[in-house]
């Protein structure tokens, strides 16, 4: 089992937390209605509105973060004991992402169907050529904190309490789901699906590592040092 220790408070946030991030709920609830409000109050130009969204973004995910702070905290001693065994588990963990879900499972899907960029990606790429550094913070360091929160602390662990293997399965499903929907449910785009599993294998890897080490600061680094890389190679291309 998992060691780490959630209160009943933080695991009911992390619930209302998990739906609210994967329907995008934080946008259409706050977001939206503080920038209508703004909007009324300055004469914004439409990249001014998104830099300040994407702000407002950035605040509220914080503002969870610090929600859980005494979990955090936890996990940062435990994480300072055995620090270079959790460190090499990290890399391990980057390296397993980019052999399976940026090599093997590509080619395995090009068998089938033919490559194409996820719309997840694209969308990415555009918005770290507008908004390079806010951008860049909210991919590699506020993004895999909260994405760990929900899918592996929250999802995992809880469904983890009746089945491991479920455990996996459906949390991995969620995680790769949540990258791909937004073009299959809005933009009616079923290709995308196919790129649900590189996604897939990347929680599955996580969850992994999460199980290994009984420390989210693992799966964190992992997820953290996988985002980081393909931020540094689209800058660099």
């Amino acid at each position: 089992m998992i060691d780490e220790k959630l209160s009943k408070r933080q695991l009911i946030l992390g619930v209302i937390l998990a739906v609210m991030y994967f329907l995008g709920l934080f946008s259409i609830l706050l977001i939206r209605p503080v920038m209508g409000i703004l909007n009324h109050v300055f004469i914004w130009q439409p990249e001014q509105q998104n830099r300040m969204a994407l702000m407002l973004n950035s605040l509220i995910y914080i503002g969870v973060i610090i929600g859980f702070r005494r979990f955090y905290k936890q996990a940062i001693q435990d994480f300072g004991q055995y620090w270079v065994r959790n460190m090499l588990w990290m890399v391990w963990g980057l390296c397993l992402i980019i052999i399976i879900g940026s090599m093997l499972i590509p080619t395995l899907i090009s068998i089938f169907h033919p490559i194409t960029k996820s719309v997840n990606e694209v969308d990415l790429r555009a918005m770290l050529s507008s908004y390079p550094f806010i951008f860049t913070v909210n991919v590699v360091w506020i993004g895999p904190v909260i994405e760990e929160l929900v899918y592996r602390v929250t999802i995992y662990r809880t469904i983890r309490r009746k089945s491991r293997l479920l455990a996996y399965l459906i949390s991995s499903f969620l995680f790769g789901f949540q990258h791909v929907y937004r073009a299959v449910v809005f933009q009616s785009n079923y290709n995308e699906m196919w790129n649900v599993f590189s996604y897939m294998a990347a929680g599955l890897i996580f969850a992994y590592l999460y199980e290994k080490r009984k420390n989210i600061l693992v799966p964190i680094g992992a997820h953290m040092f996988s985002n980081g890389l393909s931020v540094l190679l689209y800058f660099l291309s």
